[in-house]
């Protein structure tokens, strides 16, 4: 029963800070950094917290540096919150400009969790966004495209796909391509 008990806490921070809910992922903190001082696994998590409430306040470069932190002692696809923090360090290279190596990374972030046959919409919607910003226009729908039809295959609603159309409308958006862009804004309001 103990050993469950705290696991929606990350879960929750996840869906704060999506809604972009400042204040939500502020009240996490504390939660985070206890379970963080009683066990290890934590630590990524109230990394990922931490980052994701900096770039909420705006402060994206102190935002990414706790990213790294976090990644640095998160094993690649050993940790249930290594995939979340893979998206949050692809998005704020995204939103600081740093295309370059957004597309670096999110070329590794994607081959790394295809290669273990991973799936993961939130790495796959923030590279598609990353290599949309970075100009590679068809690489970033052939990454969302498979995630897109998963995701209708399954028969998965509201914010669960909702995000995925919304980041292929961006993509449209980078690309230049309005058909398409209005294509996926429908499916966003559906």
């Amino acid at each position: 029963k103990e050993r469950y008990s705290n696991s929606m806490t990350g879960l929750e921070l996840l869906l704060r800070s999506r809604l972009g809910d400042l204040m939500g992922v502020k009240g996490q903190l504390p939660a985070l950094a206890a379970l963080a001082e009683q066990h290890v696994g934590w630590r990524s998590v109230e990394f990922l917290g931490r980052s994701r409430f900096r770039a909420l306040q705006g402060d994206l470069q102190g935002a990414l540096e706790l990213a790294l932190a976090g990644l640095e002692i998160t094993p690649p696809l050993r940790h249930p919150f290594y995939a979340a923090l893979a998206a949050n360090h692809m998005a704020l290279l995204t939103e600081l400009g740093r295309h370059d190596e957004a597309v670096e990374r999110a070329r590794h972030y994607t081959s790394l969790i295809g290669n273990e046959q991973i799936s993961s919409a939130d790495v796959t919607l923030r590279a598609a966004i990353a290599l949309a910003r970075g100009g590679h226009h068809d690489e970033a729908v052939r990454a969302l495209t498979p995630q897109i039809e998963l995701a209708e295959r399954a028969g998965r609603t509201a914010l669960a796909v909702g995000m995925l159309y919304e980041g292929r409308a961006r993509v449209a958006i980078e690309a230049g391509d309005g058909a398409a862009f209005e294509e996926y804004a429908r499916r966003c309001q559906e």
